[in-house]
């Protein structure tokens, strides 16, 4: 499995199983933490979360489940933990991380660098960045995002936390979905 996996992006995140909650017995739904290699389209494991707890400690179980040494990791915010990055760096992979209100202080500050960044059109200290844009179209949506990509500033508050933080990164979506429009931003930081 891993040399189909070497170099291509894992996607962890959070799913609850459809009907898994019973009414009778007022049983939760079952939530599990999958592991899904993007490229290849094939889940490579899944944890079942404990009912007392969250992603936050399935995380870590699942990723030293998982051989991903040479593969980047995405995982959504409630993923966004120093734990989990240690975790990804130890196995030899990359991370991506979803940046929000869970860890505020750096959420903040990447916000900040990019709100400013974007005012000055990338000019002020001569940000080096790089982007990317996407356009799709399917399923009755009409979808643009723009990637932006730029060297973690020095100053950025919680920095020193994150092991092996290289990078910030700024994702701005506008979907049109029967004629409504929606917009979203999205920041993360990167070990790559």
């Amino acid at each position: 499995m891993h040399e189909i996996s070497d170099g291509q992006i894992v996607a962890i995140d959070g799913e609850t199983l459809r009907s898994s909650f019973d009414t009778a017995s007022s049983k939760a739904a079952i939530h599990m933490f999958r592991a899904w290699a993007t490229v290849n389209r094939i889940s490579l494991d899944k944890v079942v979360v404990d009912d007392k707890s969250n992603e936050s400690t399935a995380g870590p179980k699942l990723l030293q489940m998982l051989e991903l040494s040479g593969c980047l990791v995405t995982i959504d915010a409630m993923g966004c933990q120093t734990e989990i990055a240690r975790e990804i760096v130890a196995a030899k992979a990359d991370y991506v991380l979803s940046v929000k209100g869970s860890q505020p202080t750096l959420h903040e500050g990447i916000k900040t660098f990019f709100d400013r960044a974007i005012v000055h059109g990338f000019e002020e200290r001569k940000i080096k960045v790089s982007r990317h844009e996407t356009h799709e179209w399917g399923h009755g949506r009409d979808e643009t995002r723009m990637y932006y990509v730029c060297e973690a500033p020095a100053e950025l508050p919680d920095r020193a936390r994150w092991t092996k933080l290289i990078a910030i990164g700024m994702t701005f979506s506008q979907t049109t979905r029967r004629g409504q429009r929606i917009v979203q931003l999205r920041h993360s930081i990167l070990s790559k």
